[in-house]
């Protein structure tokens, strides 16, 4: 019996030692001998990620990004919401002079439902692109986007964003909306005093969206606090919330906001009730266009000032072509923003640029 017990456990023994010879071979393959694999102080070639979308959903936003392209087609496709606003034409238009002028061609377009942005992104994917910009409202474009960063596309979002891609161009949104708070608030106090009416208009819709209205409300709230403060959110048609809310409320001086579309829109909401008076009113905003330039510029208008987030055509366009040429770029690439207001309405572009221009290589 004894005999048979010893058998049993020298079997037994064997057998764990080849288990656990197995599992060790498959983490990790240990060198024949020493001399095959000679000592070396030399650091290890960077893993190829490029083509693991697992990886890059687990990079903090901080995480430094370097891409090695595997093609070089010198195309790049970008979306945007609305190929028709002045907004992103002006983005998109900016974006494509400057890749042009470093030897890519960039197609663009408006795509304004998730069928058709996902068909741009599989057509310029199969036509051969190195890089896909999307600036998307929701997440229904995430396979297509996944597919593309499998073939190797450098994926670069703004707006929403997905489990995985390699840049998101963005802000802080929060503290963007809490900078336009902060603007509007000090004007505020030297206009109508501290504890003046006023209405913020914002969206959630997407969480961008929700995170700069997030930051207005809460902006307002720490610096102006005894002001009285209605809200717009997610509105079908501002401009007539606007003038509902006005009427009713006559008390309103102010509109505070972070983007044009609801600014512009308040603008005209004034002008049809005659209350575009800088002297009594005031519309505070972001994402400066245009147009909510030429009304900063003008003394006849109520409009006082926007924060801008730099040129975000350039962002994008720098950040792609600095990953292309073998550049670093954060996970997430935070543009900073400067207020504009009448008095630097004509010199802000060269302010921002001589302040950050270290950023923006391209």
């Amino acid at each position: 019996m004894k005999k048979l017990l010893t058998l049993v456990l020298a079997i037994a023994l064997a057998l764990g030692m080849t288990a656990c010879s197995s599992a060790s071979s498959s983490a990790a393959p240990a060198p024949a001998s020493s001399e095959e694999t000679p000592a070396s102080s030399e650091t290890p070639a960077a893993e190829d990620h490029r083509f693991e979308t697992e990886y890059w959903a687990n990079l903090g936003e901080d995480d430094p990004v370097t891409w090695e392209a595997p093609n070089n087609y010198k195309r790049v496709g970008m979306v945007v919401p609305d190929g028709t606003s002045e907004f992103y034409v002006t983005m998109c238009t900016t974006a494509e002079e400057i890749f042009k002028g470093q030897g890519y061609t960039l197609n663009w377009t408006g795509a304004n439902d998730s069928e058709a942005a996902i068909n741009a992104i599989e057509t310029w994917v199969s036509q051969g692109v190195d890089a896909l910009i999307l600036l998307v409202q929701d997440t229904a474009c995430e396979n297509a986007a996944l597919n593309a960063m499998k073939q190797g596309v450098l994926v670069v979002l703004g707006s929403a964003t997905f489990s995985s891609y390699h840049v998101w161009c963005c802000q802080d949104y929060v503290q963007i909306g809490r900078n336009v708070a902060e603007m509007a608030a000090k004007d505020m106090k030297e206009k109508f005093g501290d504890d003046a009416s006023y209405i913020i208009m914002g969206g959630t819709k997407a969480q961008f969206q929700a995170w700069k209205t997030q930051g207005v409300r809460e902006g307002m709230q720490d610096f102006y606090p005894n002001g009285t403060a209605y809200e717009i959110v997610d509105a079908a048609n501002p401009q007539d919330d606007v003038e509902t809310l006005l009427t009713q409320h006559p008390e309103i001086k102010a509109i505070v906001s972070w983007h044009t579309n609801y600014t512009l829109a308040a603008m005209s909401a004034l002008d049809t009730l005659n209350l575009n008076d800088p002297a009594n009113f005031a519309v505070y905003g972001s994402q400066m266009v245009q147009q909510s330039l030429i009304e900063i510029k003008d003394p006849e208008s109520c409009y006082v000032a926007d924060t801008w987030m730099g040129d975000q055509g350039r962002q994008y366009a720098n950040v792609v072509l600095n990953l292309l040429e073998g550049g670093t770029v954060n996970h997430w690439d935070k543009a900073p923003d400067i207020v504009v207001n009448a008095a630097n309405a004509d010199t802000y572009y060269e302010e921002y640029y001589q302040t950050y221009g270290d950023s923006y290589k391209y």
